[in-house]
């Protein structure tokens, strides 16, 4: 599945960071 994110556009690839930060922020409080 990772070799898919290459095709994908980059803002596609930062949605998917941010949401990963956001969840991490979450998880921390």
């Amino acid at each position: 599945m990772l070799g898919v994110f290459p095709l994908l556009p980059p803002w596609f690839y930062f949605s998917v960071k941010r949401v990963q930060l956001e969840m991490d922020l979450l998880l921390a409080n």
